[in-house]
Formats: C-alpha cells, sequence, structure tokens
C-alpha cells in the first residue's frame, strides 16, 4: 500500500465513519472534542485525537468507564477533554496497586482491561526489560522544587551520595545544562552502587501513587543500551518529552524480578499499552491490531527499529536499586521539533508489518 500524502487530522479525510476506539460511533460523545483537535493546526492535538480514534486496544467495558467519567463527558471543548485525560490518568491510573476488584486500583489493571493482560509463563520469565526515566524530573520529585519542600527526600539524598541536595541559586533544582551535567558526573564518580543505592531511594520517594512503568525488550535495544549514549536511547524509544540537557536514568531486570513486588501477585504481571496510558502524549503511536505489544515509535526517519513495550507495576526499594545499571546517560541534543511529528508518524506506519487486517487498520484511519 503506498503511503498516504494526506496529513494526519483532516476529519473529513481520515475518520469517514466517525470511529472512535476503532469502532464506528457517529454519536460519540467525545467525537465534536476530537474534531476539533483533529482540524486543530496543532500538529500534536492532531496527532492525540488520531490515536484516540484509531486504538483498538481499548475495550467496549473500559470505554464505558471512560465515558462516563464527568470530566470527559462534560467536557465542552478540544482543550477541556485534554485537561480531563489529564485528570483521568492522575485520578484512575495513580493509583496505589490495590487489589484490581477494588473501585481505587489502577485502571490498567482493572478487569475492564483485562483483554490487554499478559501472562508470564515459560521463557518469557527469563527475558530482559529496560525502562528509562528522567534523572533530573524524579529528582525533582524527591527533593520539591523549593528548599523549604520535602526535608526527608533530600535528607536522604544526601546520605546516599555525600553531597548537598542539588538546588540552584534561584532555588528550584539546578536546570542550566553545565549545572546537571556538574551534578550527574559527580554522581557517576562516585560509582554505580551508589548511583542505584539513589535510584531506590528515587522510587520510593514517589509514593503508591505512581502509573505503570513502560518498558521494552532489553534484547530489542540491545545495541542502544550497549552505546551508552543518552541521545540515542531517547530517540530509539521514541521519548520525545525528553529534552536537551536531560540525563537518563536506566534500570534493566527481568521479567521473573516483577513477581517479587506484592503488588504484582494481585495483578497481572504485565499488559500491553494503550492510548489511555499514553493520554496527552503526541509521541505515541497505537500498536496495529497483528501486533502482540506495544510498539515504540522512533524520533528518527532512517534507520530505526522499532521494539516492544510493554506495561508493569513499577519497582521499589532494594529491587530497583539492584535493576538499575548505575550509571545516569547525557541527552546531548535537542529532540525532534513537533512540526517533525506528521512525518515521523508517516514514517512509522510504513515501517509495520503488511498484514491484511493491518492493511485493513491503517487504510480505515487514512494514513
Amino acid at each position: 500500500m503506498a503511503p498516504s500524502s494526506k496529513a494526519p487530522g483532516s476529519s473529513s479525510v481520515s475518520n469517514p465513519d466517525r470511529l472512535v476506539f476503532d469502532r464506528p460511533d457517529p454519536d460519540h460523545p467525545w467525537d465534536r472534542n476530537l474534531e476539533e483537535l483533529e482540524t486543530s493546526t496543532d500538529v500534536t492535538h492532531q496527532a492525540i485525537a488520531q490515536n484516540w480514534r484509531m486504538d483498538h486496544r481499548v475495550s467496549e467495558s473500559w470505554e464505558t468507564e471512560l465515558v462516563a467519567d464527568p470530566r470527559l463527558s462534560t467536557a465542552r471543548s478540544g482543550e477541556d477533554w485534554l485537561a480531563g485525560v489529564q485528570d483521568y490518568r492522575r485520578d484512575r491510573l495513580c493509583q496505589p496497586y490495590s487489589h484490581p476488584a477494588t473501585a481505587v486500583a489502577c485502571a490498567t489493571w482493572r478487569p475492564a482491561n483485562g483483554k490487554n493482560h499478559l501472562g508470564w509463563r515459560g521463557p518469557v520469565l527469563w527475558q530482559h526489560l529496560v525502562h528509562v526515566g528522567s534523572f533530573f524530573q524524579l529528582l525533582r520529585r524527591m527533593g520539591g522544587t523549593r528548599p523549604a519542600e520535602n526535608h526527608r527526600g533530600r535528607r536522604r539524598y544526601e546520605e546516599i551520595t555525600g553531597q548537598p541536595f542539588p538546588f540552584s541559586a534561584q532555588g528550584g533544582i539546578v536546570d542550566s545544562s553545565d549545572e546537571r551535567r556538574k551534578v550527574a558526573e559527580g554522581l557517576n564518580a562516585l560509582g554505580t552502587e551508589t548511583v542505584r543505592r539513589l535510584a531506590g531511594a528515587l522510587c520510593d520517594s514517589l509514593g503508591p501513587r505512581e502509573p505503570p512503568w513502560w518498558a521494552t525488550f532489553a534484547e530489542d535495544a540491545k545495541s542502544l543500551l550497549d552505546s551508552q549514549n543518552g541521545t540515542k536511547l531517547r530517540n530509539g524509544l521514541g521519548l520525545g518529552h525528553i529534552r536537551e540537557s536531560e540525563w537518563l536514568i536506566v534500570w534493566k531486570y527481568r521479567i521473573q524480578q516483577i513477581a517479587q513486588i506484592p503488588e504484582a501477585s494481585w495483578n497481572a504481571p504485565l499488559a500491553r499499552p494503550t492510548v489511555v496510558e499514553a493520554g496527552d502524549h503526541p509521541w505515541h503511536f497505537p500498536s496495529p491490531p497483528d501486533d502482540p505489544y506495544g510498539l515504540t515509535m522512533p524520533l528518527t526517519e532512517t534507520n530505526a527499529r522499532r521494539f516492544r513495550e510493554v506495561l508493569h507495576v513499577p519497582l521499589r526499594g532494594s529491587l530497583a536499586a539492584e535493576a538499575c545499571t548505575g550509571r545516569l546517560l547525557e541527552v546531548r541534543e535537542p529532540a525532534p521539533p513537533y512540526a517533525n511529528l506528521p512525518s515521523l508518524r508517516r514514517r512509522h506506519q510504513e515501517r509495520m508489518e503488511k498484514s491484511a487486517s493491518n492493511d485493513q487498520w491503517i487504510e480505515r484511519h487514512g494514513l
């Protein structure tokens, strides 16, 4: 199938059947909000709306729960609806990992999303996953944004590193590339064990309300991991929200280790990602019908591979410390500008495996 020359987002062309979650519904309560986003001049809004229309992995029962959410059902504009998506993520995904039958359980692990829950039998237990985080973003949550906040997190940082918590002269956490490089290189110089201990403390400081971790299979990303290059890793995993001068912290662990997390016994160990977990993240692209996992969307148009991705309960404490690679990696180059997003999405679609169901799915959404 030849690649489409249409820009994503034109509702009159791209979505003739008024699809939501890959199901036709011309009277869907969100249709007007999604159409407003699709026809916006903002390419990130176009991508987000297109993702919510095309993701076939969201079940009808989960859709019923989403539509009933008052912040989404009463949205009067596309912007209001996006705010509702953010609220839903905070209040329904960032939940303690209690038993999935309870009303406060993280929505990813509730029965309504059961078709995306993956088992962990057989050889898959011995495969490694990789999770990547923004070190200074996590550090901000650990110590607060002002010297008067979160004394406990700051004290823990100072106990582990023997260094003062890195506040800038302006009072917030260090933000310039030079200041961040000095901090990160200083931590790397203290050795892998110190960075690992700090990783465990960072994870513990996030508290019980953290969304599921996104992870890719280590064998898929081996060349990126071996490169020890933060920019390549950011681009290869499609982490377009991570800016230049950020430093990455990396965890690598066997799927079997997730079984050591007490909450994992109440939940499916792994789940396929959906657009609900991605929310308003424009660098996400739903995986096609014939793929059993999620797929990363690389931030480069040439010589790029797509990697399988899954969700799981976050690591904590000693397990998070043990799984950390123990080295911070600098992102030295800017992420692609948002203006590149339509072409990156088209190139990603062209890389998809050809099959009847995949081709029909792509055609339904005018890609």
